[in-house]
């Protein structure tokens, strides 16, 4: 029976463990691609306070102003990534997309793959992929932020800087 637990508790930690990028002011990032999902994970590392997470402002199409993707090619060739998808809100809308994080949250935002584009022509890049390219993800924010939230809604424990992700390989 105890066997069992054990194994059951290994299983468990395996099916939930990721490769992280490393923190930059208490936050910390993951990339993974799921099911042609992409998944860009963030965990506040801070054990002592909570940090709101800016990510952007959403205008048409859901997706993280400030967080990024790149894709290197196998030549070394870096390309950032365009996101076209999502179900976006109302047209002309500006809202802040500020993710509250309590010390030790996990905030995932999840966007399908065919929806991350490259170049002028929106190329899919799964050919790229299939062809050795890599991935990585980044978020960043400046602390100027501070002060243009902190005049409209009184948030104020803002986290700042860039964080990157692990990187992850095509097979």
């Amino acid at each position: 029976m105890r066997v069992a637990v054990i194994y059951l508790f290994l299983a468990s930690r395996m099916a939930i463990a990721m490769d992280w990028g490393p923190a930059v002011n208490g936050l910390r990032m993951s990339l993974a691609i799921e099911e042609k999902t992409v998944v860009m994970t963030f965990e506040n590392m801070r054990e002592d306070r909570e940090m709101y997470l800016p990510l952007g402002r959403i205008v048409g199409i859901r997706h993280p102003e400030f967080a990024h993707l790149g894709l290197t090619l196998k030549d070394g060739t870096h390309r950032q990534l365009q996101h076209v998808g999502g179900e976006g809100v109302a047209p002309g809308r500006l809202l802040p997309y500020i993710v509250p994080m309590m010390p030790g949250s996990v905030y995932t935002v999840r966007t399908l793959l065919q929806d991350w584009r490259v170049g002028s022509n929106l190329d899919r890049i799964e050919k790229d992929l299939s062809r050795g390219a890599t991935l990585q993800a980044s978020v960043v924010a400046s602390e100027s932020l501070h002060w243009e939230y902190v005049n409209c809604y009184g948030l104020q424990i803002f986290w700042s800087g860039r964080a990157v992700s692990n990187i992850i390989h095509s097979r």
